[in-house]
């Protein structure tokens, strides 16, 4: 899932991806309460990559809280560690999940 925010033109620039979409479902004394958990990777495919995880009631809302929550990390890689971290960062956010 790529996304352009258009009210920052900082992370335009950036890449994220939706790792997991999760429904998480309460079971309460009147019913059903319906919540969502989205795990997001955000880079830039240059090195700085960072995994963010989302809650809300909304899909749309826990997308852009993951997406808010994912600090970027990994600078001053070298290029051959910079091509795999983007899939190596998938990859631990799946195991995560």
């Amino acid at each position: 899932m790529e996304h352009n925010n258009s009210n920052n033109s900082n992370t335009s620039e950036f890449k994220e991806k939706l790792v997991h979409l999760g429904k998480v479902t309460k079971v309460v004394k009147g019913g059903r309460n319906f919540r969502w958990s989205a795990l997001i990777v955000v880079g830039d495919e240059n090195g700085r990559v960072g995994v963010g995880l989302g809650k809300a009631a909304e899909v749309t809302e826990a997308v852009r809280k993951g997406t808010e929550d994912a600090p970027f990390t990994g600078e001053g890689l070298d290029a051959e560690a910079r091509q795999n971290t983007f899939t190596n960062m998938m990859e631990i956010a799946l195991e995560i999940a």
